[in-house]
């Protein structure tokens, strides 16, 4: 089709057809078809840019995995759904650690939502529980802190180099 840059999933330039998403004009000038790959190959840069290396390798490792698995099972790792990452999440909390289970966990969801297909946690079920009720029991069984709550205003006070400010850290109490 004239005037329509190739499609390659994931990417911003994908499919992209002059004149704004759909169907643009076949009449595209070769500069003004070049022109859009150059700023669609610029803004893959720039949302590559948004991860380390490090994050993209682990992201495309808990990938490969996630394919791997689900493959196993004749499923499409783009298309499974919330169940699916469950039952894989507890395949890898037999053998991994915690924070390789979320790792990979993240890397299936951000390339999921780059590809297009998010999967909605918040609100997904799992027989009679949330995603995050399993979660909540992974963290649990795994052993994993519980994060300290902190006083509101404690870093505020502590910023300012003051204690809190019903407590009197003067040498003698004041006079009234």
């Amino acid at each position: 089709m004239t005037g329509m840059i190739p499609a390659d999933p994931g990417r911003i330039g994908s499919g992209l057809a002059a004149g704004g998403g759909g169907e643009g004009p076949p009449d595209l000038s070769p500069n003004q078809i070049a022109e859009i790959q150059r700023l669609a190959a610029r803004a893959d840069h720039l949302v590559d840019a948004a991860h380390s290396a490090n994050t993209r390798r682990a992201y495309a490792t808990a990938w490969r995995q996630w394919s791997a698995w689900c493959l196993g099972f004749n499923l499409d790792p783009v298309v499974a759904d919330a169940r699916w990452l469950v039952l894989h999440l507890t395949a890898l909390a037999e053998t991994r650690s915690l924070s390789t289970i979320e790792l990979r966990r993240a890397g299936v969801l951000a390339i999921r939502r780059r590809l297009g297909f998010p999967l909605h946690l918040e609100d997904a079920t799992i027989g009679e529980a949330t995603f995050q009720t399993f979660l909540q029991g992974l963290r649990r069984s795994k052993g994993a802190r519980r994060e300290k709550k902190v006083s509101r205003w404690s870093n505020t006070f502590r910023r300012a180099g003051t204690s809190h400010p019903l407590r009197c850290t003067c040498a003698s109490p004041p006079t009234i």
